[in-house]
């Protein structure tokens, strides 16, 4: 008898188990992800169609596959700090510096607060004070 129920819990855990991944979204690379996001509350609802989403959601979609873009951006002039951006539909991932000469060490190199995108932030210096970087570059993600 206690064989039969533990076999009956083993297989219905199983069903449970293969039911909750079927109804889990299968996204190819590069698939378009559409998804509905409550107006009131944030909540986001992953759907197969924009037209599934409730009037009281605005519909939004992105790639399953996101573009990564590194830009770098060289520079000359005396004042600082110099900074890289990211474009406004994109997202700030990461960011770096490098000095001109060796006799320059860099000062600092860090994610800037820019209201658009992201940038990156850098500067060098020698003994001499701040000089220019000879590059600060910025990795980028489109959604």
């Amino acid at each position: 008898m206690n064989k039969r129920i533990g076999t009956s819990v083993i297989l219905m855990v199983t069903i449970l188990i293969s039911l909750a991944f079927s109804s889990v979204p299968n996204y190819v690379e590069g698939a378009t992800i559409y998804g509905c996001v409550s107006i009131g509350s944030g909540f986001l609802r992953i759907v197969d169609s924009p037209s599934q989403c409730k009037p009281n959601e605005k519909h939004i979609s992105w790639s399953s596959t996101p573009t990564y873009v590194l830009r770098t951006c060289p520079f000359e002039g005396t004042s600082g700090p110099w900074q890289c951006f990211c474009e406004s539909d994109e997202m700030l991932i990461s960011g770096g510096a490098q000095c001109q000469y060796a006799n320059q060490h860099l000062v600092f190199s860090y994610p800037s607060v820019w209201p658009y995108g992201g940038a990156w932030a850098a500067e060098c210096a020698d003994t001499d004070g701040p000089v220019a970087p000879q590059n600060v570059f910025v990795v980028c993600m489109k959604p």
